[in-house]
């Protein structure tokens, strides 16, 4: 099987909340990629982040730390992280740890 390389891109932003596409593979050779959009959001007043993960081939243990620092930065602020449309992986991923219904957005 064959993954696609990992891509992020801003979407939009909307009062204190920015809303991001993520696509491929997310481990611990690019986490830092997350990572630094996420705090560049932070960083600019966001406070809510939600990312849509329907296209991503593998998510490690690794994007698991990035999203609960960030999760957990956010709440501190009133905030939150949220993942919309979780692709199968990340889903059967997060329900394994048992963070689905921290992180996933309905």
């Amino acid at each position: 099987m064959s993954y696609r390389k990992f891509v992020i891109n801003e979407v939009e932003r909307d009062e204190g909340t920015v809303f991001f596409t993520a696509e491929g593979v997310v481990s611990s050779s690019n986490d830092h990629h997350l990572e630094t959009y996420f705090n560049r959001a932070i960083e600019d007043g966001c406070i809510n982040i939600i990312i849509d993960m329907s296209e991503i081939d593998l998510f490690t243990s690794a994007g698991i730390r990035v999203v609960l620092k960030t999760h957990k930065n956010l709440k501190e602020k009133g905030g939150c992280l949220k993942i919309k449309d979780p692709s199968s992986h990340v889903e059967g991923v997060l329900g394994m740890v048992a963070l689905d219904e921290l992180l996933l957005k309905e």
